[in-house]
């Protein structure tokens, strides 16, 4: 049987418009029973939107590995492959001064922003694992 470690947990995203030019993100990660909800504003449009979610997500990974891992989106793009819509994220991390590019996918089945929170996890998930494991 496939044992699998246990992962940081998407709970909710939602892209909320809070003006004519602006939207407010808000991610919800869990793991291991630890909650953390972070919210972005910036400007409104399908990728600003796309970024701000992703850029939240990161900022919760963080706070759920003890800051031990550190994150920046350092690209986000909505691609076609394999005759599907996909969100890709590359994301440089740090842990303990080890610095790496990692890449993260999601197929778009509910909405851009769920996918672009989902790439933003699945390029950390490994790295997450590593951070809770070291004591840098």
């Amino acid at each position: 049987m496939l044992i699998r470690p246990p992962r940081s947990r998407l709970d909710a995203v939602r892209l909320t418009a809070i003006g004519p030019v602006e939207v407010m993100a808000e991610v919800a990660l869990t793991f291991n029973e630890r909650a953390e909800h972070i919210t972005e504003r910036g400007q409104a449009g399908e990728l600003n939107g796309m970024r701000l979610v992703a850029n939240a997500t990161l900022s919760a990974v963080e706070r759920l590995s003890g800051e031990r891992l550190h994150c920046r989106l350092a690209e986000l793009n909505r691609v076609r492959a394999f005759g599907r819509e996909l969100v890709m994220a590359l994301v440089d991390v740090e842990i303990g001064g080890e610095r790496a590019q990692l890449l993260g996918k999601c197929y778009v089945t509910v909405n851009l922003e769920e996918a672009a929170a989902r790439a933003a996890l699945d390029a950390t998930n490994r790295y997450f694992e590593y951070a809770l494991e070291t004591q840098h």
